[in-house]
């Protein structure tokens, strides 16, 4: 994490020429931690993690109620229940439990999250901001991959400007 936050910075410093404008800047992949393991208490207060937001998560060591586990039990992966885009969103909508990664902590239910979009406006013009618009759990390709991919529709707002949206 902390060679991951030098290389940010050190890109961010290094790649902006003077006449451009940072409209956004995006972190996102599997972390191979979540946000609620003990366990993981090192990764989720770590300053990376205070530097970016994460649309899903309450606060460190807490997520929010409709934010599922985003990685499924390969040995279950093909299971009826889970194998189509429909039976995988309802398992996930009714806890996910056999079906979504909790050996870490069984108390989590199926909501081991290890893959995050996270956003931040270092780095970005002073004048601009970003608003989380929509934060979706895509169950399009189940069975093709053993993690639920998430995707974030977001706003850039500029002081006197239209809003302009992007979709990641």
């Amino acid at each position: 994490m902390t060679q991951a936050e030098i290389w940010i910075n050190d890109f961010l410093e290094t790649s902006k020429n003077e006449n451009e404008v940072v409209m956004f800047n995006i972190l996102c992949g599997d972390f191979n931690f979540d946000n609620m393991s003990i366990g993981d208490k090192e990764n989720w207060e770590h300053s990376l993690m205070k530097q970016y937001q994460d649309p899903a998560r309450v606060r460190p060591g807490l997520d929010h109620p409709w934010a599922v586990g985003t990685e499924c039990c390969q040995h279950s992966m093909y299971d009826k229940e889970v194998n189509t885009p429909e039976g995988l969103k309802s398992v996930l909508e009714n806890d996910g439990t056999g079906y979504i990664e909790d050996v870490i902590n069984p108390e989590m239910k199926g909501k081991r999250r290890l893959d995050y979009l996270l956003y931040s406006e270092q780095g970005m013009n002073k004048d601009l901001e970003v608003n989380v618009e929509e934060y979706q759990f895509v169950t399009q390709l189940a069975t093709l991959t053993d993690h639920i991919p998430i995707a974030m529709t977001f706003t850039i707002q500029s002081k006197g400007q239209d809003t302009q949206a992007a979709h990641l």
